[in-house]
């Protein structure tokens, strides 16, 4: 799959499990990954992304407040600001 000039959004859940082994695979793919997590340590893979088959992975940590209404527009005026479009979003918050 080559994913190269498409930009990937995953909503918290990149940094453990499931979430962490896709945003691994979008960045090897050649996608351009935001990680959005609630606090900026917890927004992704962040090194262990970049293991020996990722080294040019594209990642970029971000900090989202998803029990803030506020805090989600400010993101989404940052995120529209950075970046021309979203090609894929992941929703992998959890309840």
């Amino acid at each position: 799959m080559d994913l190269q000039g498409k930009t990937a959004l995953m909503i918290t859940g990149a940094n453990t499990g499931l979430g962490f082994e896709m945003a691994r695979s979008l960045a090897r793919a050649g996608a351009h990954v935001v990680l959005a997590g609630a606090r900026s340590g917890q927004a992704g893979p962040g090194d262990r992304a970049h293991p020996p088959e990722t080294p040019d992975a594209r990642l970029e940590p971000g900090v989202l407040d998803l029990d803030a209404l506020s805090a989600v527009a400010a993101f989404s005026d940052g995120f529209a600001r950075r970046h021309a479009r979203l090609d894929l979003l992941i929703n992998s918050a959890r309840a």
